[in-house]
């Protein structure tokens, strides 16, 4: 297996402007291509903005690269759209619960 890099970036707001922000990387595992293969890289971004109240917002960033040989590209989109979909959905639900208290 070979690694693949996926990327979330948060920034975090008050009354429009930026209070904070991180940047965090994580290491996807992926088949690796086969030697000869021509390969193409496949990046799907997913972005969101969470209102936290009282002019505060979150916003959450996710992207993810995979390799991919050429004749599975439309596959790949497709895993990679499914990936950082439902990797936002996890990170959504974690900034909503943040800005209702619950721990």
């Amino acid at each position: 297996m070979s690694k693949s890099m996926m990327t979330i970036n948060r920034t975090y707001k008050e009354g429009g402007f930026i209070r904070g922000e991180e940047e965090e990387h994580e290491e996807i595992e992926v088949r690796t291509m086969p030697d000869g293969c021509l390969v193409a890289q496949i990046g799907y971004n997913g972005r969101a903005t969470i209102n936290m109240g009282d002019f505060n917002s979150t916003q959450i960033g996710i992207s993810l690269v995979l390799p991919a040989p050429v004749e599975e590209i439309e596959d790949a989109y497709e895993a990679a759209k499914k990936f950082v979909d439902m990797r936002m959905g996890k990170e959504v639900a974690e900034a909503r619960k943040a800005a209702k208290g619950v721990k």
